[in-house]
């Protein structure tokens, strides 16, 4: 009983192993070989396909990875080395074209829009 007066619950399933027997060195041994007998891939990146790959432009080129989120959903995309290249390429243009900052010819008169939210 605990301190409420309340019985204190106890496992009293039996156990599905008896103690010891993972000591046993033909278990061991059966284990390992098991173990050693699995397929092993040394480069899982192989298994990742470019987002870009159907691209008419280019083929790629380089490894296929995980590559970091530049929209704002955070989701990271597998591309290889070049169509990375080229979307850092297109983000850029991208920032260029919508600023974080109101260009200096922005002028909300023209037709009644503001840079920000707090316009609204």
């Amino acid at each position: 009983m605990n301190t409420e007066g309340q019985q204190d619950w106890v496992d009293q399933s039996p156990d599905p192993q008896p103690q010891g027997a993972w000591d046993d060195p033909q278990v061991q041994a059966a284990v390992g070989a098991y173990i050693r007998s699995l397929p092993v891939d040394d480069e899982p990146a192989d298994l990742l396909v470019c987002l870009d790959h159907h691209s008419d432009s280019t083929p790629c080129q380089g490894p296929v990875e995980y590559r970091f989120a530049l929209s704002g959903t955070g989701r990271s995309f597998p591309r290889c080395d070049h169509h990375w290249a080229e979307r850092l390429e297109r983000q850029a243009g991208i920032e260029a074209r919508y600023p974080q900052q109101q260009p200096a010819d922005f002028d909300p008169t023209y037709a009644g829009e503001s840079w920000d939210d707090d316009g609204w």
